[in-house]
């Protein structure tokens, strides 16, 4: 079982030319990794998603992959905030219920339960595979 941090994107103070290398990177590993069983996309829970933030819900919902959206940092936003960026991002990223979600916060252990179960999850599918 391998858990791989693949580069960012959106909000990376980079030059285009590294995000682009990226992007080429980051569809190769995902379109042609035989061994690849699911993906945790993060995203930061203080913004709107970005169009890259869509482009790789949609490729995870046509995929047939397990995946997990991790909304980060949100410890920085109100309760109220919270349970508009929950809306805006569920709209913005088409997800529906079947989607798998969660709100994370580093600081105060929010989500991290369902991270957690989300990468046991894995690690189960991962042994079944042999």
């Amino acid at each position: 079982f391998y858990l791989v941090d693949l580069p960012g994107y959106g909000f990376a103070n980079v030059p285009q030319k590294v995000k682009d290398d990226w992007a080429e990177l980051i569809d190769t590993y995902l379109n042609y990794r035989e061994n690849l069983i699911g993906v945790v996309q993060i995203i930061d829970s203080r913004h709107k998603p970005t169009k890259d933030d869509k482009m790789m819900v949609e490729w995870l919902q046509a995929s047939g992959l397990s995946y997990l959206i991790v909304a980060t940092k949100v410890d920085k936003i109100s309760n109220n905030k919270k349970a508009k960026q929950k809306k805006l991002i569920y709209k913005e990223l088409s997800l529906t219920r079947e989607d798998n979600f969660t709100f994370f916060s580093a600081q105060s252990g929010e989500g991290s339960k369902d991270v957690y179960e989300y990468l046991d999850f894995l690690m189960q599918l991962a042994k079944d595979r042999g």
